[in-house]
């Protein structure tokens, strides 16, 4: 046994180390003609077309993405299949982005994970420079699927449409975002996902169809078994269907064929698990497959638990849901930061309601569809109003204060605790009399009390220019939570364009930047949110960190110009949530301990722009003196200047307009003299920001630079051992 664990050890490292080793790319920069054969279905989301296909000279997979120049170009792909297609198409190869910010999602190791390491941006879109490759079947079943989801696209009712889509084919990508988000916060997003229980009930129906048909159980089994791949593929083979169909096999291999019928169901698992890993070693960094695969370790392992309660059914009921979340509760925080406070009724309420009432029904409509054209309404028109219902009773509750429990991403410390006590716990519930067992329930809530508090009174503080691309956004996060203040959120820019190019979930950067990088803090409340000014670059993001955070005050300058549209809407929110708003004029401060806030604008004065009428900073920090201008144009500096002439050798300066030349004059820069200048940046704006002008105004004085559209998210972190600067991007000498 021994030897046989030895050489099983070394098979996996032997395929681990092969896998990372040819896990790289032939191409690069200077290929731009490729022979691209389609492997996937394509998505067209407003004026964006994407798609995954590989390359026939050097077998990479590239992902593939072209903006649709009009509206008769968009129906026309919308109403093609590419999949099984070769074409020749020229475009530029980019690297995918990297993570810019501590703790954010990083596409480019997503994507590398998945053997793919570059994306193709094609300009032009060659229609005629295609033809059809050879016959082969995966590619024909992908095709199947992308008929199937075609067709309910078709058929359906826009009330149903996107949740058959995700329950039939495992399609969610055009699912409204903020759905998807409030099953999230409700803890029941895995129902959007076909999973084991669906296997099961497809897999009941089959079986008992052919049964009655007069089809024997041995006969029915081994058909199972060979339909069962050709679903995985219709599904889209995600980490879920992929574990539900292997593990079905393999019980029905067992069961009626008497196949391995030794072998236990945990045993079953074990070896999917492995033989999943050795086909596919990056598969273990899937969020999907992590939850999966230990979801149901932990519940097979808890089996001889759940059969001595098997006659309360209640009880069984919620300790089996219990037993879901506690499992994947280290899963959930180091990925999502957050907990789902209300999983377990929401589970209760609508696991039945997913798997007795809204699976079957629309697998019957599915089927009906094809011959019934004409009553389909009338045949929807029930479920229609009882996921019309449910929706709203999910997107309602969701948003209850109370619906999740922020505690942040664990440390290493904290994420060994959770994992540990997992086999602890089960071990003891299992040995210990029925009157001790109850308190072992306290463990996973112990440990959420500890990470709790440890985040929220942490003797570590930081100052934090999160990337927003183009745009500001600054943290100031004072030790043991005596202050949390958030300087501007930054914002997506959006131009007036025509219906058909607005995409389905738009990109916003406080919902996909702003607040995950707080909550990935266990940041919870935010004591002051202070928008400068009004540019959406500045406060596009306040919408979703109002919505999701704790906002205790709402700060904003007291320059007397119009507010525009967004801050409109901002301040109708706040006053919809009873968030008290402050407006600020220079000459005013606060002190919290040994950190001090000076605000230096806007001043008593008529101003021309709402640039040199945003709110100014300056701080003391950690025995560092910082100077936060916000959009600051030469004209404001001017009054700064002479308002305050004793502002002088700052540590740190914020520089004014993202570096624009309309700011940081040479006049303004010798005065105050910084040690280290920041610039707040997206990589390749359109501004051509920072200005060359500027850099060489900063760089003649000696002054350090860092600038988030090259460093990523730039962090400052003190305490009272020490304190030190650390970049999300370091680049190399």
């Amino acid at each position: 046994m021994i030897v046989f664990l030895f050489a099983i050890f070394g098979l996996f490292l032997g395929r681990g180390w092969y896998f990372v080793n040819t896990n790289v790319t032939k191409l690069s920069t200077s290929d731009s003609v490729f022979s691209i054969l389609f492997i996937e279905a394509q998505k067209v989301d407003g004026d964006k077309w994407s798609i995954i296909g590989k390359d026939r000279k050097t077998n990479e997979k590239l992902v593939i993405t072209y903006k649709i120049k009009s509206e008769k170009e968009k129906i026309y792909l919308e109403n093609k299949s590419f999949i099984g297609q070769i074409c020749s198409l020229e475009g530029t190869l980019q690297e995918p982005s990297t993570a810019r910010n501590e703790n954010s999602f990083d596409y480019k190791t997503y994507l590398k994970n998945k053997s793919i390491h570059w994306i193709l941006s094609m300009e032009k879109f060659p229609s005629e420079q295609c033809k059809k490759a050879d016959f082969r079947l995966y590619l024909h079943v992908k095709k199947l699927r992308e008929v199937g989801i075609k067709w309910i696209e078709k058929r359906f009712t826009s009330e149903s449409m996107a949740i058959a889509e995700a329950l039939i084919f495992g399609e969610r990508d055009y699912m409204d975002n903020d759905l998807q988000t409030a099953y999230q916060r409700l803890g029941i997003v895995h129902l959007l996902a076909i999973s084991g229980s669906h296997i099961v009930v497809l897999v009941g129906i089959i079986y008992f169809l052919l049964i009655r048909f007069g089809v024997t159980k041995d006969r029915s089994s081994l058909i199972l078994i060979l339909l069962l791949p050709f679903y995985a593929i219709l599904t889209g083979m995600s980490p879920s269907v992929i574990r539900a169909v292997l593990t079905s096999m393999l019980v029905l291999a067992k069961t009626n064929l008497n196949i391995f019928p030794r072998l236990p169901t945990v045993d079953i698992l074990s070896v999917v698990f492995i033989f999943y890993v050795l086909i596919q070693p990056s598969v273990i960094y899937d969020v999907g497959f992590l939850l999966s695969f230990t979801v149901c370790y932990f519940l097979l392992l808890s089996s001889s638990i759940l059969r001595t309660n098997s006659s309360l059914s209640f009880k069984t009921y919620i300790f089996t849901t219990f037993i879901s979340e506690y499992s994947v509760l280290p899963i959930l925080l180091y990925f999502f930061y957050e907990i789902p406070t209300l999983s377990l009724l929401a589970n209760l309420l609508y696991i039945p309601f997913y798997s007795v009432i809204v699976l079957p029904y629309l697998l019957i409509l599915y089927f009906l569809s094809f011959f019934f054209t004409d009553l389909f309404p009338i045949l929807s028109y029930p479920l229609d109003v009882l996921l019309t219902l449910s929706d709203w009773l999910v997107v309602k509750t969701s948003k209850l204060p109370f619906s999740t429990l922020i505690v942040g991403r664990p440390s290493l410390l904290q994420l060994s605790l959770y994992i540990i006590s997992l086999p602890f716990f089960f071990y003891f519930y299992e040995n210990s009399p029925r009157k001790i067992r109850r308190y072992l329930f306290a463990i996973p809530l112990l440990l959420l009390i500890f990470q709790y508090v440890g985040n929220s009174y942490d003797p570590k503080g930081e100052v934090s220019f999160i990337d927003v691309g183009q745009g500001d956004s600054i943290l100031i996060d004072l030790p043991y939570n005596k202050g949390t203040y958030l300087i501007d959120t930054g914002g997506t820019v959006n131009f007036n364009e025509e219906n058909w190019r607005i995409r389905n979930n738009p990109y916003e950067v406080g919902e996909k930047v702003v607040v995950p990088y707080l909550k990935s803090k266990g940041i919870k409340s935010i004591d002051k949110l202070i928008l400068t000014h009004g540019d959406m670059d500045h406060i596009g993001g306040s919408i979703a960190v109002i919505e999701q955070m704790n906002v205790k005050e709402l700060v904003l300058p007291n320059n007397k110009i119009e507010p525009s549209q967004e801050e409109e809407e901002i301040l109708l929110l706040a006053k919809k949530k009873k968030i008290p708003i402050r407006y600020i004029n220079g000459g005013e401060y606060w002190k919290v301990d040994s950190s001090s806030f000076y605000v230096l604008s806007p001043l008593q004065k008529v101003y021309k722009n709402k640039n040199d009428g945003a709110i100014v900073l300056y701080a003391k920090i950690a025995g560092l003196s910082w100077l936060f201008t916000g959009d600051l144009e030469e004209e404001g500096e001017k009054d700064i200047m002479k308002t305050f002439p004793f502002l002088k050798n700052i540590d740190v300066l914020k520089v004014g307009h993202h570096g624009s030349k309309t700011s940081s004059s040479k006049g303004f820069i010798e005065q105050i003299n910084p040690k280290l200048a920041v610039i707040s940046v997206g990589k390749n704006n359109r501004y051509n920001h920072p200005n060359e002008e500027v850099i060489n105004t900063l760089e003649e004085r000696g002054i350090k630079i860092l600038r988030t559209d090259i460093n990523g998210g730039i962090s400052y972190y003190f305490s009272k051992k020490g304190c030190t600067f650390s970049l999300a991007i370091t680049i190399k000498d």
